[in-house]
């Protein structure tokens, strides 16, 4: 029987302000995570028991360094646990996570606390439900793989065009590149307007290793990334503009039959779908819970498998193995032999752009996920979510305008700070939907606000956080 699995919200927001943590667990996550916060200004501690990684982390980033079990509670004292304001738990083992955060709870119940847990049966008893106590002492619990796959999904709903962010309400941004015959080539932002069928707003622009913050003088050139707000619904008509096919995924390729593999092969909107993998066991499985998928145990590399199962002629491929660079050079192989469409999970933001050389159409960051999951919890009780775009430079906030906020009562001309941040969608109280605003609109307390801002700019939750 084919297992449900349940996509739901897990857990909250610490009610800020967030001025110490302590990060349990110093890989690719606590390191990055660490470095946000510090270029933020926070007080942050990492422990870890691995003794080159925490030399790691003293030499890299200005924070203090703890070599130590996580769940020590000699550790945490000597880190500060006492004084703390929130605790992160990102170990490989979950269960070295819950323990850390069951005895935060239990003698420093004060603590805001945050776990990643990749066990599904784990997630599911750890993430807390309204009015009743947190299990496993467990703030907000974080999967990695739920988080990564939802977003892959996102890119493949919204018609494939590019990357993909949700801002809500039906809108979001898409990523898409000015091809010197697109209509947007040499145009400056402010002149857009007189183009028939444009009615939207370039928000961001990566021009080769730079992101930009543009205004309405940027001229778009050749090979630029733009990132675009609009109707969720309008991406894939927005290839008119950019000289870029996208269409739906008919067929489908899922090459990794890991975790994520298998919650993409589970979904129901992908209808017909076909699983590589060298892995026996998990081919086996996939097979047998998921009657839908055709599964194929071997490898990518063996030049008669693509020829005799015709994987060349699938709309769309999907590489989300455990090995993030083979991800990319077979997203990028089966792209050369004439795939439409190629997805590839990543390890981190930063390979998004070698992914576009390469031909791959959409890269997923997975540990960057990770870590705008945790940073949505730790910025406080006004912002509601974080999402890092353009290789790491720039990210979008969502956020609840504080009544007491500086900016109550200003316009957005006013409160302009250009290459800092620009305010996208602006939701007022009371009504359901969001609108793009123009710079005359006065902000008020309680409305909801989409920010695209320079990464670690902590002048946007000044403005618009309560005072």
């Amino acid at each position: 029987m084919q297992r449900v699995l349940h996509w739901k919200f897990a857990g909250g927001w610490y009610n800020g302000p967030v001025k110490k943590i302590i990060i349990v667990g110093a890989g690719f996550v606590g390191m990055q995570l660490a470095r946000t916060l510090v270029a933020e200004g926070r007080s942050v501690v990492l422990i870890d028991k691995d003794a080159d990684r925490v030399k790691e982390a003293g030499n890299q980033i200005d924070c203090a360094v703890v070599l130590s079990d996580g769940n020590s509670p000699a550790a945490l004292e000597e880190a500060g646990i006492a004084s703390a304001d929130a605790l992160v738990a990102v170990t490989e083992q979950d269960e070295l996570n819950m323990i850390t955060c069951a005895y935060v709870e239990a003698h420093y119940p004060g603590v805001f606390r945050i776990a990643r847990v990749r066990n599904y049966d784990y997630y599911e008893s750890a993430s807390p439900v309204a009015g009743e106590r947190h299990v496993y002492g467990i703030d907000r619990a974080i999967h990695p793989n739920m988080v990564t796959a939802e977003a892959i999904l996102a890119a493949i709903r919204n018609g494939m065009v590019g990357e993909t962010v949700d801002l809500g309400k039906g809108f979001g941004i898409v990523w898409l590149t000015v091809e010197k015959e697109s209509p947007l080539y040499g145009r400056s932002l402010k002149t857009l307007s007189t183009l028939e069928g444009w009615a939207y707003l370039v928000v961001s622009i990566e021009r080769g290793s730079v992101s930009i913050l543009p205004d309405g003088e940027t001229v778009l050139q050749e090979g630029d990334q733009i990132g675009v707000v609009a109707r969720q619904d309008e991406f894939a008509s927005l290839k008119r503009f950019a000289s870029v096919e996208s269409g739906s995924a008919r067929r489908t390729v899922i090459y990794g039959a890991g975790p994520i593999g298998y919650l993409l092969a589970a979904d129901r909107n992908l209808k017909k779908v076909t699983v590589v993998d060298s892995d026996r066991e998990r081919c086996r499985k996939v097979a047998e819970q998921i009657r839908k998928a055709h599964v194929i145990c071997g490898s990518l590399t063996e030049e008669d498998i693509v020829a005799e199962e015709r994987l060349d002629e699938n709309d769309l491929f999907v590489a989300v193995s455990d090995n993030y660079d083979q991800n990319l050079v077979v997203a990028a192989y089966m792209k050369s032999l004439g795939v439409a469409k190629t997805i590839a999970l990543t390890s981190s933001a930063a390979v998004g752009s070698i992914a576009r050389k390469l031909g791959v159409d959409v890269a997923i960051p997975m540990r960057d996920s990770v870590v705008d999951g945790i940073m949505g919890s730790l910025r406080g009780r006004n912002v509601l979510s974080v999402h890092t775009v353009c290789g790491g430079s720039l990210e979008i906030l969502t956020c609840v305008v504080g009544t007491k906020a500086r900016a109550v009562g200003k316009s957005l001309r006013e409160l302009a700070l250009p290459g800092v941040f620009l305010v996208l969608l602006v939701q007022v109280p009371g009504k359901d939907q969001m609108r793009v605003p123009r710079g005359d609109h006065v902000v008020q307390g309680g409305e909801r606000i989409v920010i695209i801002a320079q990464k670690g700019d902590d002048r946007v939750i000044r403005l618009f956080g309560d005072r």
